[in-house]
């Protein structure tokens, strides 16, 4: 190790800076790097606790937010915790004897480096300090000379034996993909912050968990990490249902709103995490009590663009996924089949949701009040009728699979107007249209 390490500059301070360790052009920014570090050392002084973690959420998620609204100080935030997470270590453990060590708080966390602390300090200390770096290491990264220090620090670091050695093999990862990426825009979530501190992230590529819905009821959970992008998680997707690639099958991704019932499409470059942390804040601003019950963001996969020339091609989960769309569009009222082809549709849909027709006719009835055609019919017998048509139809597809089914619905919603085609909603340019009304 260079001796630079061992400089009074570079090492572990128990107490708040009196100035900052980088250059900042105004005296407004010299106190923003003071109150950076007393909010490091509020976060590192108590261990974290799970019952109270929330504490050390929100305190790590306003340190990360004050160097985001104030970048200079991003290269201060690393320098800070450079100096913090670098123990003092002596030149020999011979030339010290007696009580000295006899007690294990003089010995650093790795015993195998033969090294004493001279100012001891517990250990979570350090470990919270790497937690801090692991957080901001997918969000920003610093100047080209601190970013060349803070690499040469966490690799002098990077060992699998001891805690604060794991997370900086993590940061190793975390750094490369942001250089890869490019920085994020927002702070970090609370999803994506628990996910680094309640348990090490070293032991896993991809940290974060995140569900990811389908239009047949169905959702699968899927891993990424800070610097995960749109389609990266969409290709990792397609790779494990066995769908093309979205430029071929027209699928996205899309969020839900905390507020409203839109949904709102994810362009590919979008990272994940910015997402859910715009998706947070929107929640926490309008209604913190559902962002509580609800358990936070839903991701929706779904077809955003139909290519009615390529519908050959579609694979086996790409089918079934459409069938099931199809038939939301039909109970909207955005596709209007014909009273037969309503029967055939809805005994298809059932025999692919619920296997061989085994007297499911208040099911079926349940399912036929969800087509507003069907509502419009006020005679009770007529609607039996109905009822009956789909049973019938239904018992005759026994021992049909759901590929066999999805292909007979593919062939019997063709007939139907309008099919193929994408609806989205849109707002009315008020201005654009009074001055159309002006102009004529």
């Amino acid at each position: 190790d260079s001796p630079h390490w061992r400089n009074n500059l570079m090492v572990h301070s128990k107490n708040v800076l009196e100035s900052s360790l980088t250059a900042l052009s105004t005296p407004d920014l010299e106190k923003e790097a003071i109150n950076l570090s007393k909010s490091i050392h509020l976060y590192t002084k108590t261990p974290i606790n799970e019952v109270a973690i929330d504490y050390h959420i929100a305190l790590s998620q306003e340190i990360i937010q004050l160097c985001l609204t104030y970048p200079e100080l991003q290269t201060e935030f690393y320098c800070q915790l450079i100096k913090q997470t670098t123990k003092y270590r002596s030149e020999s453990p011979a030339a010290y004897s007696g009580n000295y060590l006899k007690s294990n708080d003089w010995l650093t966390s790795d015993s195998s480096m033969n090294t004493i602390d001279l100012k001891p300090i517990s250990s979570f200390v350090y470990l919270q300090c790497w937690q801090l770096i692991a957080i901001g290491s997918s969000i920003f990264l610093p100047k080209l000379k601190v970013l060349w220090l803070l690499k040469a620090h966490i690799a002098r670091n990077a060992n699998e034996s001891s805690g604060n050695g794991r997370y900086a093999i993590y940061c190793q990862r975390s750094l490369e993909r942001t250089l890869q990426n490019g920085d994020r825009e927002c702070k970090p979530s609370r999803v994506e912050v628990s996910s680094l501190i309640a348990s090490n992230p070293f032991y896993r590529l991809y940290p974060i968990s995140v569900p990811i819905y389908f239009l047949n009821n169905t959702y699968q959970v899927f891993t990424l990490d800070g610097s995960t992008t749109v389609n990266e998680l969409c290709k990792r997707i397609n790779d494990e249902i066995g769908m093309r690639p979205n430029n071929e099958s027209g699928y996205a991704l899309y969020t839900d709103n905390p507020v409203t019932k839109v949904q709102h499409y994810l362009q590919g470059n979008v990272k994940v995490c910015d997402a859910i942390s715009k998706w947070e804040n929107v929640a926490q601003q309008f209604n913190v009590d559902k962002l509580k019950r609800s358990g936070g963001i839903k991701f929706i996969y779904r077809n955003r663009l139909f290519f009615l020339s390529k519908i050959n091609l579609l694979t086996e989960k790409e089918k079934l996924l459409h069938v099931f769309e199809v038939a939301q569009y039909i109970r909207c009222g955005y596709l209007v089949p014909t009273a037969n082809n309503l029967a055939k549709l809805t005994a298809l849909y059932s025999q692919i949701e619920c296997g061989d027709y085994v007297e499911h006719f208040k099911m079926i009835e349940e399912l036929m009040i969800n087509y507003p055609d069907f509502n419009k019919i006020l005679n009770a017998s007529m609607k039996k009728k109905i009822i009956q048509n789909v049973a019938d139809i239904w018992s005759t597809l026994k021992g049909k699979t759901s590929l066999e089914c999805c292909e007979m619905y593919m062939n019997v919603v063709k007939s139907i107007p309008l099919y193929g085609s994408k609806l989205f909603m849109a707002k009315v340019n008020i201005k654009f249209v009074c001055n159309l009304h002006q102009r004529c």
